[in-house]
């Protein structure tokens, strides 16, 4: 995945509240309880995925 990839991954996710619910829902977290962390889980998301493609 490329830099611009990444940033391109990380933007939707930051403005998709819709996709970060349903990964807050395949990681088992509560997004309504987390949701004030958002920063956090944008991280912990990113991290996620970029572990899945390697």
């Amino acid at each position: 995945m490329t830099f611009a990839q990444e940033k391109d991954l990380q933007n939707e996710i930051a403005n998709n509240q819709n996709l970060q619910r349903d990964i807050c829902s395949v990681l088992d977290m509560d997004f309504y309880q987390i949701k004030h962390f958002n920063a956090i889980i944008k991280t912990i998301i990113f991290k996620y995925l970029i572990g899945l493609q390697q």
